[in-house]
């Protein structure tokens, strides 16, 4: 029988839970650059307290790091300020949400309670229009 190994990748995303990706030309295409931020992250993380991913989701112009803790991500981010988020989703639809939110008072946990925070909002207002609508004493 075959026994496959895992892939270091899925090894790697199963280990390092935090994940930062970046738009690779902010790192850079040049090898000074990117040996500058690998030196970084092994003198100032430490070796096997990170990971990097050069291609990532079929993205070419995309980095991910993996990282054990929240600190660690912010220490990294912090010494290379100039790396963009790579923010894969439409800002301007996020910025229109957040605009109705406002707009209906609608305050989510989170974002992905939109449609509960939403649905809650129409059934509140429902009642209050069912109970003004109803006989005067």
């Amino acid at each position: 029988m075959v026994r496959r190994q895992v892939p270091r990748k899925k090894l790697d995303e199963r280990a390092f839970p935090i994940r930062v990706k970046v738009l690779q030309q902010a790192i850079g295409q040049d090898w000074l650059r990117q040996d500058r931020v690998r030196t970084w992250l092994r003198e100032n993380i430490g070796p096997g307290e990170y990971a990097d991913y050069c291609v990532v989701d079929n993205q070419p112009d995309v980095e991910a790091f993996y990282f054990r803790s929240l600190d660690a991500a912010q220490r990294f981010l912090a010494a290379f300020p100039d790396c963009e988020l790579a923010d894969t989703t439409h800002r301007l639809q996020h910025l229109q949400e957040a605009k109705r939110w406002a707009a209906a008072e609608l305050k989510p946990e989170m974002p992905h309670d939109f449609r509960r925070a939403e649905r809650e909002a129409r059934e509140a207002r429902a009642a209050a229009e069912a109970g003004s609508d109803g006989p005067a004493d």
